[in-house]
């Protein structure tokens, strides 16, 4: 006589398959999509060199180092030739290049540095002549 599982029965041996099978099963699927990173990897410099993406991304990783260096060489131009009395804008300062929203110095953030001080230096001037004494 045949006896039926139980419902209990059904779903311990169920789940007893599903361990054996699924680290199987989750093995293959990494082997798989690894095989499809290196394939796809291997088509993208095919497809570059096929219709001339290669000589632009070439180009525009030289661009992007060139800019880095480029920031690097601002920020310690500005921290060096910072005039004794005056300070440097927030984006120039340590907690300001560590600011969650930009981590980048950008052309405006060296003019408007360069402003800040100039006006600074120009107020003074201004304080120096008959104009300004006046005013004083």
């Amino acid at each position: 006589m045949s006896k039926t599982m139980t419902k209990y029965q059904l779903d311990h041996f169920r789940d007893k398959v599903k361990r054996q099978f699924n680290p199987m099963i989750d093995e293959q699927e990494l082997l798989v999509k690894q095989f499809k990173t290196e394939a796809t990897d291997k088509a993208v410099s095919k497809l570059s060199k096929k219709i001339g993406a290669d000589t632009i991304i070439d180009k525009f990783r030289k661009a992007e180092k060139m800019l880095e260096e480029a920031r690097a060489t601002a920020l310690t131009f500005f921290e060096k030739k910072k005039p004794k009395e005056q300070e440097l804008d927030f984006k120039f300062t340590r907690a300001g290049r560590n600011s969650s929203y930009s981590d980048e110095i950008t052309l405006e953030d060296c003019e408007s540095q360069l402003r800040s001080w100039a006006s600074e230096l120009a107020e003074r001037e201004i304080e120096k002549r008959p104009e300004g004494a006046k005013l004083r």
